[in-house]
């Protein structure tokens, strides 16, 4: 990870922001510009396409987990999902073959009372059978600790009743600022820590953010003709003491861009 870390900080420090011999703005031909400062100038010119992203694209993006669909509903993690939607699948197999048959089923690790199923129609939102049992909201966290110390005494069914009383009745305690355990202070503080991020409903329009890539591409400016770091009208580059780099103000690495062949970012 360490080796990747660097390849990608060097991918992004000195290819994004030193001249390319094959980059030329029209208006500056003999000029040599970084891809950064080519993708801004060309922006404005071509411009981009906003895509709306929809309630799936959020599903999608979630951690998935492969479940039977069974007469309780869906059960895992000590929960039962269970909804109308399911009713003609029960018992059913998804005819996903690689998965012998299992459904596809998206959770949010941050919000555990409810999960999306993937149906022949489509996504399904499927509630916690004891949603309305705990009246604040919740984080795996928490969850995972009420189960290591509720003691199973009864069915399953039993059970996971008892689970949402206790996760509801130390929620409580928690917002109430009752005095907590070590333990259960660490766990509330993972939990607030990582809050809930709800899935968005619909579609979320996207026309008055501004897109992700602007704060790579920058504000285009014509580059300056006192900068040491750009090439010089006629190709010839300043590189100092050394033939491949040159260390300017600041302590920026910028490469040569006159060996071609030494450059591991170029095909």
């Amino acid at each position: 990870m360490s080796e990747l870390q660097v390849l990608w900080e060097e991918f992004l420090v000195h290819w994004h922001h030193r001249p390319h011999t094959g980059l030329r703005h029209p208006l500056m031909p003999k000029k040599a510009l970084t891809p950064n400062q080519m993708w801004a100038a060309l922006l404005p010119v071509a411009g981009y396409v906003p895509v709306p992203l929809s309630t799936d694209d959020f599903v999608e993006l979630l951690p998935v987990r492969w479940q039977p669909i069974t007469d309780a509903g869906i059960r895992f993690d000590y929960r039962t999902y269970d909804g109308s939607c399911l009713n003609g699948h029960r018992g059913q197999d998804s005819g996903v073959r690689a998965q012998k048959g299992l459904w596809e089923v998206h959770y949010n690790p941050y919000d555990p009372v409810r999960i999306w199923v993937r149906l022949p129609e489509g996504f399904r939102e499927v509630a916690w059978i004891h949603t309305t049992s705990v009246a604040l909201p919740f984080t795996h966290h928490v969850w995972e600790h009420i189960y290591k110390v509720v003691e199973r005494t009864g069915s399953r069914e039993e059970h996971e009743a008892e689970l949402a009383l206790a996760l509801d009745a130390f929620l409580r305690r928690a917002a109430g600022k009752e005095k907590l355990s070590s333990v259960e202070r660490r766990v509330m503080a993972k939990s607030r820590a990582s809050e809930a991020v709800p899935v968005p409903a619909g579609e979320i329009s996207v026309l008055d953010v501004l897109a992700p890539s602007f704060g790579l591409a920058g504000v285009y400016a014509a580059p300056d003709p006192d900068d040491e770091t750009l090439p010089d009208e006629d190709g010839d580059e300043d590189v100092g003491d050394g033939p491949e780099a040159s260390h300017v103000a600041g302590g920026s690495l910028i490469l040569s861009d006159q060996d071609l062949e030494e450059d591991q970012w170029l095909p």
